[in-house]
């Protein structure tokens, strides 16, 4: 587990301490909506898109 740290992405500074990468492009948050938009263009593109309630 890597040591604390603190990154500033635009007006907002996050404070990492655990499982960190002080050399990341993206924020966990980013991470997560980046693999969710690759998903969906997975399974549109598979003909997997199913309706949203």
């Amino acid at each position: 587990m890597a040591a604390p740290y603190q990154r500033k992405i635009g007006k907002v500074i996050f404070r990492v301490s655990a499982f960190g990468n002080p050399q990341a492009k993206e924020t966990g948050q980013e991470m997560i909506l980046r693999m969710l938009e690759n998903k969906l263009s997975f399974e549109k593109r598979d003909g997997k898109e199913e309706a949203c309630a």
